[in-house]
């Protein structure tokens, strides 16, 4: 949820607003079985050192393997270090 909202921060847009799902149930199955996650465009990415950071701790908070995501304490050492 935390990695969702983060990148939602970053982009300036609603997450998953481009998929086309009947219902939010849908759009759960395909986050859920599908690994859909939310998109950050290159060029929100790529516009300076600070926003790759973020948007790579977006991506590492959203891993489809809970053992490769981060845990808030380190979310937040990792904030405190790129603001």
């Amino acid at each position: 949820a935390f990695g969702v909202m983060c990148s939602e921060l970053l982009t300036w847009s609603r997450a998953y607003h481009d998929v086309n799902v009947p219902s939010v149930f849908a759009l759960r199955d395909k986050v859920v079985n599908q690994r859909l996650r939310p998109t950050i465009p290159s060029h929100i990415r790529d516009a300076s050192p600070t926003t790759r950071l973020v948007a790579n701790l977006c991506e590492r908070c959203w891993s489809a393997e809970p053992d490769e995501r981060p845990t808030f304490a380190d979310v937040t050492v990792e904030l405190e270090d790129i603001i």
